[in-house]
Formats: structure tokens, sequence, C-alpha cells
């Protein structure tokens, strides 16, 4: 098993970034969250990371449990969010999923999860998951469909008492949308 204080790890989603090769990208700055509007590319193939992954980066299944859980609960913190999600059951097991009053999480398969994405619907997965120092980790959690997406980028900090969100960590998000793009 891989532990943070042997080596560093840092993995990085397996997909390009959106395409920002168009004439005209514009760029808003409101409350800490970047929207970029994009002409004529919409977001790249859905490739997100494993289970597996997210635990090598911090060493344990545990700790990556932790970090998800509370990442994903943050999300849910702002009035955008959506009552009913779906996400990626082979990334983010049913133990990771934290409990959220009102809230509905439905776990697919990666191919289901694809299909659900070609009509149209959204996805709330883990997008980047690094380890910059051995107690300290940044996450990016990001919502996609076809015609764009949207997340959020917050720092957890290892303490004595574990993972912990650090308020004055790397905090902010961003969203992407198409400028032609067939779902409502």
């Amino acid at each position: 098993m891989l532990r943070p204080s042997d080596q560093r790890v840092t993995v990085i989603p397996r997909q390009p970034p959106l395409s920002m090769s168009l004439a005209a990208v514009a760029v808003m700055v409101l409350g800490g969250m970047f929207l970029r509007s994009y002409a004529q590319n919409g977001p790249p193939p859905f490739v997100f990371l494993s289970t597996d992954e997210l635990a090598a980066v911090v060493g344990t299944e545990a700790a990556a449990s932790t970090i998800v859980s509370q990442a994903l609960a943050s999300r849910f913190r702002y009035p955008f969010s959506k009552k009913a999600t779906t996400v990626v059951a082979s990334q983010i097991p049913e133990a990771w999923l934290p409990a959220i009053s009102g809230v509905r999480f439905q776990r697919l398969t990666d191919e289901a999860a694809r299909e659900h994405l070609q009509h149209c619907g959204w996805v709330l997965y883990v997008h980047a998951f690094t380890l910059p120092d051995a107690d300290t980790v940044n996450i990016t959690v990001a919502e996609r469909n076809q015609c764009g997406a949207s997340g959020i980028d917050l720092r957890f900090t290892r303490s004595r008492d574990g993972w912990q969100q650090d308020p004055n960590g790397v905090g902010g998000g961003f969203a992407s949308v198409t400028g032609h793009c067939a779902c409502q």
C-alpha cells in the first residue's frame, strides 16, 4: 500500500481540459466562480478517476472516503445544487456518499453513466484529486452533461484529528457552457 510519506502522488483527470481554441471566450467572476462560455466546443469525453486511483493519492481508502464525502457535502451547500444527483458507482462507493437531508444519490455503472450523459443527463464526479504535500489534498468536484460543467475546488489538510476541509484553502469554482447544445 502506498503511503503519502513514501512518495508524492498526483492523479489528474485522464481527459483533456475543455477546449479554449475559440475566437471569443467570455470570462466572468461571480462570487469566486468563473464562468466560461464556449461558442463551438462542448466538454471532452467523460473519463473519471477510479476508487483505487483516489485511494492511492492519500494512501488509504478510508482517507479518500473521508475527503470525497466531505467534498461532496460541500458541493451541496450551494443553492444551485440538485436534489437528485447521479454519480459513477465505480468512482464513489455507496459508503462514501454523505447523508444530506433532501438529497438522493443515484449510482450508475460506468456504461450507464456515459449513456446518461448522451441523453443530456448530469453526472457528479471527482474531476481532480492531488496531493501537493503529505498533509494536503486538493480536490475538484464537478458536475457535467453534454452542454457544460461546473464544479468546486477545495483543499483538505491532515491533522491529528484526520482530514478536514481547510477554510483557508484553495476554494473557488468554475462553470462552462457550450453555445450550441441540443440539451435544455
